[in-house]
């Protein structure tokens, strides 16, 4: 009975875990087997539920059988033991008495043994067993003895022992009997807590199949057919939220769907106002004729898709139209019909035409430029020259540029091999070279060449792409140039020893007639002396001013500006002192740059001179020199003072940093200290801006290239 209850638990365990299975709904093909799943598990439950029930009910009436078979042997018992007495008084029947016997023998065998007929199988409750063994022998006595009287035989009877074998049969029926009840009063209540239990199941049953199954259904249909309907929403949206000319026909070239815009075309253009079936395979569209409309349709109709441009002329402006076909097929890839789009593409192609126009243009540019364009595919290893580029060289039809290597053959044999040194360098970083070729008049031609590099997504190099100008005129000029500036350094030489060499003569000359010391001298001495010393000046400025423009950036050393302050501030702490100056400096941020060390030293000095000279009257110098890094990661440096300030205009920022510019002719400086700060400055690639409010300060403030 146990074994039976587990393997029934078992079952519809595993029906529950199957209708806890999660299910992905997505269209109706999935509601579908959604709905013959959940059939399915139905009539599973069911089957299960109406197995379970009926083994029940067999088990319940083989029981009861088997009570009503152990009351009839305990009443056949009773009746043959009667019949037995009457037999021996001489009433009753033998044949009936022998009937009663073998009828008790079967059934006593079946209780025992089992008998498929009646049918009974053998108990396997062993109480049952042991009481069928006991009251046995006394069956068997009673039995014998029946049979026997029924042949005739004139045998006495013991009645006491007949009795006694009557008594103790009858005892052990009853204690099957009440065996037998008990069970059969236990199967009864199991099976009402069965029923009980099942109906719980299917309750849960119901209610898991709503939940996992049914309203996924519910919902899944639910969201499906919102989704045909924004589908539709859509599609109408897509057809109607568009300039393009839309519309399908079905093999007969009949209307199957089109849009408004379709509607507009064919009203206005045609005069036609057609309908969903209308036949339309005659009707011009969008510029085509009918006969060509005709061809088109047969032609997509026959399963090919093409597309086809046309001009609709209506006398003042031309429109121009670009026309897809395409077929229309069924789920077995038969044609069914065909969708036409018409797309006006008149600014396209007006935009094309100017783009010619300015390919011509940029053409005509090129050749006044003297300047072409070039491509080079790394994997190819192919150098790809434009006409224009080729007209730029000079070269010929005949002669043919495929990759550097050619090119380089065109270069002077000592330029070459240096050109070449440089090709994978400049696979890393791009073009940026001058080259020099010969020319076929025997002159010198220059021309830069240009390029950028292109990566794909993983970092490869693929090609580069540049320009390739001739720049023969500027290189010629820049030789010019250069020696120009080479006689002016000459010059340079020439002033500074030929014109100061006098000077330091008169120099010394008046320190002779000052020793004199002739009044009547005197004042013209002094007037020699001032106008030598503001010539010298002006030679030394001029002087420093030349040489500050011949700067190499291989001269530049990586500097610490707080070792550059400390030497500064210890050259300068007697002028700092007597103007009871405060300096301040925060160089955290920065605290080094790149460039010419003396540099930085004479521009912080000429600075820090500047916010002495021009202090406020009313505070004493606070000087602050700070250092960081602007947005673009340039090194700023700034010195700030609380300084007179300055009332600052275009006009006066520019005339501050010029040779000998003073804003006020109060001030005691010649005004080449600033002019030298940004000749400095601007030597070494930087910027110097100055910002000042009268009575509060001024700041200055240097950027420097990284």
């Amino acid at each position: 009975m146990n074994g039976h209850r587990g393997r029934i638990f078992e079952k519809v365990g595993e029906v529950l875990d199957w209708t806890t299975q999660g299910l992905d709904i997505k269209d109706f093909s999935d509601i579908r087997r959604s709905i013959i799943l959940s059939y399915r598990m139905a009539l599973v439950f069911s089957a299960i539920l109406v197995s379970a029930t009926i083994f029940f009910i067999d088990r319940n009436k083989n029981q009861s059988l088997i009570i009503n078979l152990a009351g009839r042997q305990r009443t056949l018992s009773q009746k043959i033991a009667k019949d037995l007495y009457l037999n021996q008084l001489g009433y009753g029947t033998t044949e009936q008495l022998i009937g009663y016997a073998s009828l008790w023998d079967s059934i006593h065998r079946a209780f025992r043994f089992g008998d498929p007929a009646i049918p009974i199988s053998e108990s396997d409750d062993p109480t049952i067993n042991n009481l069928l063994r006991e009251i046995s022998p006394y069956q068997e006595k009673l039995s014998g003895l029946a049979k026997r009287k029924g042949t005739g035989t004139n045998e006495e009877l013991p009645f006491e022992e007949l009795r006694a074998w009557e008594s103790l049969y009858l005892t052990g029926m009853d204690a099957i009997v009440l065996k037998l009840q008990l069970e059969a009063e236990a199967d009864n209540r199991f099976l009402e807590f069965m029923m009980v239990l099942s109906m719980l199941a299917f309750l849960l049953f119901i209610f898991a199949l709503y939940r996992f199954l049914v309203k996924p259904i519910i919902i899944s249909a639910s969201r499906i057919n919102g989704q045909n309907l924004a589908r539709k929403s859509w599609n109408t949206s897509i057809l109607e939220n568009t300039t393009d000319i839309i519309w399908a026909v079905d093999q007969q070239c009949r209307l199957l769907a089109f849009n408004s815009q379709f509607t507009k075309w064919n009203g206005r253009t045609n005069g036609q106002d057609s309908g969903l079936g209308d036949e339309i395979s005659k009707v011009p569209m969008l510029g085509v004729s009918d006969e060509e409309m005709r061809y088109n349709y047969d032609r997509v109709l026959s399963g090919i898709m093409f597309s086809t441009e046309a001009v609709f002329r209506n006398g003042m402006k031309d429109r121009y139209f670009e026309i897809a076909f395409n077929p229309i097929k069924n789920e077995e890839g038969k044609v069914t019909g065909c969708s036409i789009m018409g797309r006006e593409v008149t600014k396209r192609v007006e935009n094309y035409n100017k783009l010619s126009k300015s390919e011509a243009i940029l053409r005509e540019a090129q050749s006044i430029a003297k300047i072409g364009d070039w491509s080079y595919n790394v994997d190819r290893d192919r150098l790809v020259l434009s006409k224009q580029c080729r007209s730029v060289l000079d070269l010929g039809s005949g002669l043919k540029v495929m990759s550097f290597s050619d090119l380089a053959a065109l270069l002077d044999p000592g330029e070459r091999k240096e050109y070449l040194s440089k090709i994978g360098k400049w696979r890393e970083k791009g073009i940026e070279v001058v080259i020099r070729l010969n020319g076929k008049d025997g002159g010198e031609l220059f021309f830069c060449q240009i390029g950028r590099c292109h990566f794909d997504d993983n970092g490869k190099l693929l090609g580069m792409t540049g320009t390739l100008q001739d720049i023969t005129e500027v290189q010629l000029e820049k030789r010019k140039s250069r020696k120009q500036f080479d006689e002016l350094q000459n010059f340079v030489h020439v002033i500074s020893h030929n014109v100061r060499a006098p000077i330091s003569n008169i120099k010394g000359l008046m320190g002779i007639l000052e020793k004199d010391g002739q009044e009547d001298n005197t004042c013209i001495i002094d007037k020699i002396g001032l106008a030598v010393n503001i010539l010298d000046n002006t030679v030394i400025d001029l002087i420093d001013s030349l040489h500050l423009k011949q700067i190499d950036q291989s001269q530049y050393t990586i500097i610490n500006l707080s070792s550059v302050v400390s030497e500064i501030t210890m050259v300068m702490s007697k002028s700092l002192e007597e103007h009871a100056a405060v300096m301040e400096t925060d160089f955290s941020q920065c605290p080094e740059i790149k460039g010419i060390e003396s540099y930085f030293g004479n521009i912080l000095t000429n600075l820090l001179l500047n916010s002495l000279t021009y202090k406020s009257p009313d505070r004493n110098p606070s000087i602050r020199l700070s250092s960081k890094y602007s947005t673009s990661g340039n090194p700023v440096i700034e010195v700030s003072d609380n300084g007179l300030g300055m009332d600052l205009n275009e006009e006066r920022r520019s005339r501050i940093f010029s040779m000998y510019g003073r804003l006020s002719g109060e001030s005691e400086g010649k005004g080449m200290g600033l002019y030298l700060v940004k000749t400095q400055v601007r030597s070494m690639e930087g910027e110097i801006d100055v910002r000042s409010v009268p009575g509060r300060g001024t700041v200055f403030t240097m950027e420097f290239s990284r």
